[in-house]
């Protein structure tokens, strides 16, 4: 087997370099430590429902606009504000 030229050798060293830096650095990263997440999530407390004036309803004066809606006769965005939870009373954007 004939000697490789020099330029060859040093290519053939730096190839071998960077891939063993790659398998290193791998590794380290495959065993780096991680924080470890708590077993269970911290407990919320839900806060009692305060009574009072909804501000955000058309009826106590809020108003409201959209930068477009899904059809233009239905669901519009008034319909987001009108205190009515239930049937056809939503808003719906357009995509």
């Amino acid at each position: 087997m004939r000697p490789l030229p020099a330029r060859r050798r040093r290519l053939a060293r730096a190839a071998a370099l960077l891939g063993a830096t790659a398998l290193v650095a791998t590794g380290l990263a495959a065993t780096a430590p991680t924080q470890a997440l708590p077993a269970t999530p911290p407990a919320v407390v839900a806060e009692p429902a305060a009574t009072g004036h909804n501000v955000a309803l058309a009826s106590a004066g809020a108003d409201v606009t959209s930068s477009g809606t899904e059809l233009t006769d239905r669901w519009l965005a008034d319909k987001a504000i009108d205190g009515v939870a239930s049937g056809d009373s939503r808003w719906s954007s357009n995509y």
